[in-house]
């Protein structure tokens, strides 16, 4: 899935990316062998699948894979290519769409070692050569998804005014700083504010800035400059998180310790501390420094802006922030109420309209965010940066809509390249790196968009959009201090586009890259939400690697390295607060791993175990990511019925073949799926009608599946 859009509030921080499920038409293909099939071909799935005819029980059959892809549009012209799109090769010829013409572009089958290995306990963990060993033990857990509050609380703020000779500001009236210091020099200050100016050894100068009657700040002015280091230890700071004072061009003007309200100034082009000034603790700089430190500081960063708005209840961009750093953490019904307190502050502010589109998009509500993304870019004078923002959050928006409008989706990331790149090299650096920031996800999401779209030559343009992604992310590392997360999340969204073409480009390389990179985040990760949060996206990656080994038959290892990811994403999972998305998520893996004790182990006992655990979580309403493959999501119900039925539990199995079937003939009515998928279902409910004495039922359903399974089916 996308990352979250509207980083930006003012050329504020950039906030890391969101690592969230993949919301676009993708689909889990089990256990069993998966191929591509097209009705032009005449093929059907289950004439291609080896084991169609293979007794389960007695006269049920297991379904063959189906393609659960989107409905077909007339193929799309590739888009233009554009200063910032990635060129089109020379003398590259343009593919059809048949299943001949493809061929050539299928890489051949490969051999892959497992990604775990196996324990005496039965068990599996990660395999040496990929990841630390994590252990996960079949059946698996159910989830527990737990709040914030459960984990352990991080010490209290050490909140301290600071003192300066005896004077504090905010709290000192002029009465106190004539007592202890006597006059100083009078000067005018701005607006008309009182001014003193105070000679005190060691101290080069020290003025006095009065609101009232009362002290508002103190500036010192060092006899020499200091190392910020060795200052900040001789005021007794240095157990304080400085927060990075930059200015428009991101080059330090000084830091601040928020705590103790103390600000260090240094000297022009150094980074040499030549004066000091102390004001009330107040709210900014703990939102500063959230905004610094949300990437790899959650929760510190959630403390300090609950403190912040503790400050100032009514500051906006506190609220903004913080509904970013819970949508980060996949904690979106949490991140809405923060946006919605913004929005009643500023109702108006492009950042947090934008940033409610897509928190509404994780939500299931495509459409409106749909509308407020429009409702943005209806301002003719939205800033271009602004503007880049809300076309690629439209877009995200379009592609994993109620009508996964892939070609209109693409044309809106075109225009938010466009736009992006005209400010990529802006002097301006919160501006330049929001705008990197834009261009990253912009071309993910036309990769996206091509990968799940109905296009000519789409594995080669996908990959080249993908590359170009990867080289995007790695400047943003290198010249902007990009976090690392950000190819971790380029390669497993080159994954996820992998899967949407059917695992016609290799994607060895980008496997590599997750393990690896992953491997060391998660050791480097000292904050647990950032940690369950890279958890979460390798999950999310074994779960395309999974998906992308069934499309190429190897499914060796299938139970192994399913409980390897199943073991990420219940970690990653664990202060999630559920969407639509993550239960079906969830409940395809529950089901691939009892599909693979049911086919390969042969235990339907197992099998069982794991379906209870699936049929909660797949059993509801489908999330609109899940539409488009209504079919695939039907065979999974008709497989699990199987082994209910095969257990003993009939009723159980009857009502979800029947399910499945109900699913399954949904979709053959969107033309989404061959109708000739539905006749080993309907030959498995003939037998379980039959066997529970129900002879009519029997009857009607072996008519059905004889219909469509026999010599002279159309």
């Amino acid at each position: 899935m996308r990352a979250s859009s509207a980083r930006s509030w003012a050329e504020g921080p950039r906030l890391g990316v969101r690592l969230i499920g993949c919301a676009a038409a993708v689909w889990f293909l089990g256990a069993l062998t998966a191929q591509t099939s097209s009705e032009e071909s005449g093929e059907t799935s289950a004439s291609k699948q080896p084991d169609a005819g293979k007794a389960v029980g007695p006269a049920l059959r297991p379904v063959g894979p189906v393609v659960g892809v989107a409905p077909q549009r007339e193929p799309q012209a590739e888009p233009q290519p554009t200063s910032t799109e990635p060129a089109h090769e020379a003398g590259t010829a343009m593919a059809s769409d048949s299943d001949d013409a493809l061929a050539a572009n299928k890489e051949p089958r490969r051999e892959t070692k497992p990604l775990s290995k196996p324990l005496a306990d039965g068990s599996a963990v990660l395999s040496d050569e990929t990841k630390p060993a994590v252990k996960s033990v079949l059946p698996p857990d159910g989830l527990a998804f737990k709040g914030i509050e459960d984990l352990p609380p991080l010490p209290a703020l050490a909140i301290d005014p600071a003192a300066f000779k005896g004077i504090t500001p905010g709290a000192s009236t002029i009465d106190d700083l004539l007592k202890l210091w006597g006059d100083g020099v009078a000067a005018s200050g701005k607006e008309g504010e009182a001014r003193w100016i105070y000679k005190i050894e060691p101290y080069r100068r020290v003025q006095v800035t009065m609101a009232g009657r009362r002290v508002a700040s103190i500036s010192v002015r060092l006899e020499k400059p200091f190392e910020p280091e060795i200052l900040a230890k001789q005021l007794h700071l240095d157990a304080i998180v400085p927060v990075p004072v930059l200015d428009e061009t991101g080059q330090p003007l000084g830091e601040s310790f928020p705590e103790r309200g103390i600000l260090f100034s240094y000297a022009p082009e150094t980074k040499l501390v030549t004066q000091m000034l102390l004001e009330p603790i107040d709210a900014e700089p703990f939102v500063m420094r959230a905004a610094a430190d949300s990437d790899a500081q959650v929760r510190r960063s959630l403390r300090d802006l609950d403190y912040a708005l503790e400050l100032d209840p009514k500051s906006a961009r506190a609220h903004w922030l913080r509904a970013q750093v819970l949508a980060g953490m996949g904690r979106f019904q949490d991140a809405l109420k923060s946006i919605d307190e913004a929005l009643r502050l500023d109702p108006k502010q492009p950042p947090c309209l934008l940033s409610k589109a897509d928190i509404l998009g994780h939500l299931d509500r495509h459409s409106d965010g749909i509308m407020i993304a429009k409702q943005v870019l209806g301002d003719a004078k939205l800033p271009s940066l602004v503007k880049a923002q809300a076309l690629n959050t439209l877009a995200d928006l379009t592609a994993e809509g109620p009508d996964h409008d892939y070609k209109q989706a693409i044309e809106l990331h075109l225009s938010a390249i466009k736009t992006a790149g005209e400010l990529a090299a802006d002097r301006r650096a919160g501006v330049r790196r929001e705008a990197k920031r834009v261009l990253v996800e912009a071309h993910l999401g036309a990769a996206s968009d091509i990968a799940f779209g109905v296009w000519q030559q789409k594995e080669q343009i996908a990959a080249r959009w993908i590359t170009r992604a990867d080289e995007l992310a790695k400047n943003m590392i290198e010249t902007e201090q990009a976090a690392d997360d950000l190819r971790l999340h380029v390669a497993r969204r080159a994954l996820d586009a992998r899967v949407g073409i059917q695992g016609k480009w290799d994607s060895s390389d980008w496997t590599a890259r997750v393990l690896e990179s992953a491997t060391k985040l998660i050791d480097a990760a000292g904050d647990p939400l950032h940690r369950q949060r890279l958890e979460w996206e390798l999950g999310l990656a074994l779960f395309d690697v999974g998906q992308l080994d069934q499309l190429h038959g190897l499914s060796d290892h299938s139970l192994a390295d399913g409980t390897v990811d199943l073991t990420y994403l219940q970690e990653g999972a664990k202060h999630r607060q559920q969407t639509a998305d993550d239960a079906y998520l969830f409940g395809r893996l529950y089901a691939h791993l009892g599909i693979v004790h049911a086919t390969q182990e042969k235990n339907h006992a197992v099998a069982v175990t794991c379906f209870d655990k699936a049929v909660p979580l797949l059993d509801r309403p489908l999330p609109l990511s899940a539409l488009p493959n209504l079919g695939r999501h039907g065979e999974s119900f008709v497989a699990m019925g199987i082994s209910y039925w095969e257990a003993g539990q009939r009723d159980e199995g009857l009502r979800l073949t029947q399910k499945g079937v109900d699913l399954m003939a949904k979709a053959v009515s969107a033309k989404s799926l061959d109708e000739r998928a539905l006749a080993i279902p309907y030959g498995n409910l003939a037998a379980m009608h039959r066997q529970l004495g129900h002879s009519d039922e029997a009857r009607s359903f072996a008519d059905l599946a004889s219909r469509l399974d026999g010599p002279n089916r159309r």
